[in-house]
């Protein structure tokens, strides 16, 4: 598969979370890689990804990616169960 920005014409901007919560939340989370913020919908609507509105509120459907050398190799959806997504990734992952 190719490089995500050889396919779509992607953002270049999407900032590091600043606002409502999300910094705060990070900080605790010791999370190996930082997460984007896409207030705006730029990568959402660049990729076409899946949404849904409700109380006045855009928001993303669950969605797993598997990006490996900046190329998005998998995208499982819909996540369901949710709680059995993360085994079924991992599966996928080991018999690549």
């Amino acid at each position: 598969m190719g490089r995500a920005d050889d396919i779509y014409s992607l953002p270049k901007d999407l900032p590091v979370p600043e606002d409502d919560g999300a910094a705060a939340h990070l900080s605790g989370s010791h999370l190996p890689y930082p997460l984007l913020s896409d207030s705006e919908f730029k990568l959402c609507d660049a990729l076409r990804l899946p949404w849904f509105e409700t109380s006045g509120m855009r928001l993303l459907k669950r969605l797993t990616w598997v990006v490996r050398d900046g190329c998005i190799e998998r995208v499982f959806y819909s996540v369901f169960p949710p709680d059995r997504n993360a085994a079924a990734v991992l599966t996928w992952i080991r018999t690549c």
